[in-house]
């Protein structure tokens, strides 16, 4: 979790090949949802590197988090996104949950092996540590429920028609019909694929994208996650996208703002 920021609340798109030998493991797909007692979307902080957090907890486990810096612009708040992770996890009954997970920093282009362990309250989210031993070390989580500053709703479904539009990205542009069929570009990448809401009900999509062109050195790579919307304090529409490929290597990044 190093302090390096790419922009949050506005329009932007990273593509990133990771240096290799800095990390690996976690695994980024939803799978098939089971029932979990701890699931939801979550937030707060993470010190002493004094970032702000926004995380899901998937039905399966997963966890898919994005961490920075807490920035005002377009009269509404939100973060810088410094990186993110994501990672299988598992809880008890007794609301402890803990995942092994890769945090990735786009701006550096690293990744970094961690593990989550905290407890689960309703009230209070999740609390407890994120431990990085090649990276920022062991930092505590203080946590709370939902997305501040947003309409988000995670036991709400997700909606295609939320989502059918044209999203700017930086140099580019993602078009996503009522179907979920995307298609885009960004700089030097071509982009198609499908956006799904997941068979859960709760309110994220699952995505799969290919790239195609000299912005992946394969020139051909397919990549999947994750992505949600939701309306910000301003009344702007956001959408934001995460995803990695199979090794764990690379990773397409979104979010667009309108």
């Amino acid at each position: 979790m190093s302090r390096r920021n790419s922009l949050y609340l506005l329009t932007v798109v990273v593509i990133t090949i990771l240096a290799a030998g800095c990390g690996g493991g976690g695994s980024g797909s939803t799978g098939t949802p089971s029932p979990a007692p701890v699931q939801g979307a979550f937030s707060g902080t993470i010190s002493p590197s004094g970032f702000s957090f926004d995380n899901l907890v998937l039905p399966n486990g997963v966890i898919w988090g994005v961490y920075g810096t807490s920035t005002s612009t377009n009269s509404s708040t939100g973060l810088s996104m410094s990186g993110f992770f994501t990672g299988q996890g598992s809880a008890s009954s007794t609301g402890v949950y803990t995942a092994n997970v890769t945090d990735f920093n786009p701006a550096l282009g690293q990744k970094f092996s961690a593990t989550v362990s905290t407890t689960y309250s309703p009230s209070g989210g999740l609390n407890g540590t994120f431990s990085e031993p090649t990276g920022s070390g062991t930092q505590t989580i203080t946590g709370t429920t939902g997305f501040p500053n947003t309409n988000y709703n995670f036991n709400s479904p997700a909606s295609l028609s939320s989502i059918a539009k044209a999203w700017p990205l930086q140099q580019g542009t993602l078009n996503i019909n009522s179907s979920g069929t995307v298609t885009g570009n960004s700089s030097t990448c071509a982009i198609a694929g499908t956006f799904t809401p997941d068979n859960s009900n709760n309110n994220f999509f699952n995505v799969s994208l290919t790239l195609t062109g000299t912005c992946t050195a394969a020139g051909t790579l397919v990549v999947t996650g994750i992505a949600v919307d939701y309306t910000l304090s301003n009344g702007l529409t956001q959408l934001v996208v995460l995803t990695v490929n199979s090794t764990s290597d690379v990773t397409f990044t979104a979010v667009s703002t309108m």
